[in-house]
């Protein structure tokens, strides 16, 4: 009996020791994301008198941080997105592409993916073959699938944006807004010049293009790849070839 309570402690206390990377990574990946973007729209837009200019530094501070918070799927707005600056409008366009963590029904890449492959190019940069988050390495299987979802989405919304520009009459940077905010799921918009969004003033065709990137940000593209890939079991292996990169 005194063994076996003994042993039940000592499991107990590894148990509640246990780190928990998941969290770390998502915890930590998140709070730079919403720290890192309000602050740089409150730098960017702080003397732009059609939207910070005129407001309080409480108002400022506020309007910033929600701002950083609601590209991220929220979909919210507090000033007229059409009236930014072209900085700002550019970095919303990348808080939308990385936008929620996983485990959500927020949309995007995911925070963990875009840690996972930072991590994984600081680690190649240096020299290292494993990539290591908080003092664990991060499987070569999940470094892959991150790469490869970045990947995808990123010649998704790039195709998509050339689509956009080349069969509605919009600005370049205007279209990418658009695309990015339907493909991370958000709701944002630049808008058409009055009370409607930009896709409400785009043609058929146009929004059915919107809709289908909707489909594929809802889902994500790395889910639609595997579900359109049919899985050929390997049964040998070709030898390796040097190729000059670079």
């Amino acid at each position: 009996m005194f063994l076996h309570r003994c042993t039940l402690h000592l499991d107990l206390r590894g148990v509640r020791h246990r780190p928990d990377r998941q969290g770390y990574t998502v915890l930590l990946a998140t709070t730079l994301v919403i720290a890192g973007g309000a602050f740089s729209i409150f730098l960017m837009e702080y003397t732009n008198p059609r939207t910070l200019g005129i407001m309080s530094l409480k108002e400022k501070i506020l309007v910033s941080y929600f701002s950083s918070v609601t590209a991220r799927t929220a979909g919210f707005t507090t000033v007229d997105y059409s009236l930014l600056e072209t900085g700002t409008l550019f970095l919303t366009i990348t808080l939308m592409f990385i936008g929620a963590s996983p485990g959500g029904t927020g949309g995007g890449v995911k925070t963990s993916t875009v840690t996972i492959v930072i991590t994984s190019l600081y680690s190649t940069i240096r020299g290292k073959t494993a990539s290591v988050l908080f003092k664990r390495r991060v499987p070569s299987t999940t470094v892959a699938k991150a790469f490869l979802l970045m990947t995808l989405a990123v010649i998704f919304c790039t195709i998509t944006v050339h689509l956009i520009i080349t069969t509605q009459d919009t600005q370049y940077l205007h279209s990418a807004f658009e695309v990015t905010s339907t493909f991370g799921t958000v709701g944002l918009s630049t808008g058409d010049g009055g009370v409607r969004s930009l896709t409400a003033a785009f043609t058929p065709a146009g929004k059915i293009i919107i809709v289908l990137t909707m489909f594929v940000g809802r889902l994500g593209p790395l889910t639609l790849a595997v579900a359109m890939t049919r899985r050929v079991q390997e049964r040998f292996r070709y030898p390796e070839g040097k190729v000059i990169i670079g």
